[in-house]
């Protein structure tokens, strides 16, 4: 994942905003399981989803999809609340299609929404979220001992470059090859969210992981 500190962009906003900025925030990274997640969300009656959310969550049929879905996006309040200012279920967080999430600027203000950058990733029982203060994203990808038996080299042929090819081809046991296969593609995808777009497929074989 890519990280920043909020100093720089605070004190260009303040020069420019009248309203009040939230203090200093550094990078703020949370790493837990989906049940945990789950358990700091369930015994709120969700009044803390905002109206894209609800939208979101609505459109979401799969049990597993819907729970996995609260779990994020009640862990990307709870890192928020780690800096202070609001309780967990005090954020307001727009959940629009195909974008990353990010503060409502209705209710936090233009200035807030605009200095805060929120990532969300999850895999397996496992989700990662973060918060800063620069353009920032993240990737999480548990390894399955079920997934080693992939075909490595198939998938180096879409999303690596030759040099990250030859590396998988050096590696003799499946299993690092496959974990190594798997830095390649979270760096990537960490990335392409950190600019703000979705994955590139016609990017992904140019840009080498070193």
């Amino acid at each position: 994942w890519c990280f920043c500190d909020w100093r720089d962009a605070e004190r260009n906003l303040r020069a420019h905003c009248r309203v009040k900025i939230p203090a200093p925030l550094a990078l703020r990274l949370q790493i837990t399981t989906q049940s945990a997640a789950w358990s700091r969300a369930q015994p709120q009656q969700l009044q803390w989803l905002t109206h894209s959310e609800q939208a979101r969550l609505g459109a979401i049929r799969l049990p597993a999809r819907r729970f996995e879905f609260l779990a994020c996006r009640h862990a990307l309040r709870h890192v928020l609340a780690t800096s202070g200012g609001f309780a967990a279920e005090q954020w307001r967080l727009d959940a629009f299609e195909g974008q990353a999430p990010r503060l409502n600027a209705q209710y936090h203000g233009d200035c807030a929404a605009a200095a805060t950058y929120l990532s969300l990733s999850h895999s397996g029982q496992f989700l990662a979220c973060v918060a800063s203060g620069k353009p920032v994203g993240i990737d999480l990808e548990v390894k399955d001992i079920r997934s080693v038996t992939k075909d490595v080299f198939a998938l180096a042929a879409i999303a690596c470059t030759d040099q990250e090819a030859r590396q998988l081809h050096a590696i003799g046991c499946p299993s690092s090859r496959y974990r190594k296969f798997l830095q390649f593609w979270c760096l990537k995808e960490a990335y392409f969210k950190f600019l703000g777009t979705g994955i590139d497929f016609s990017r992904l074989r140019r840009i080498d992981c070193r």
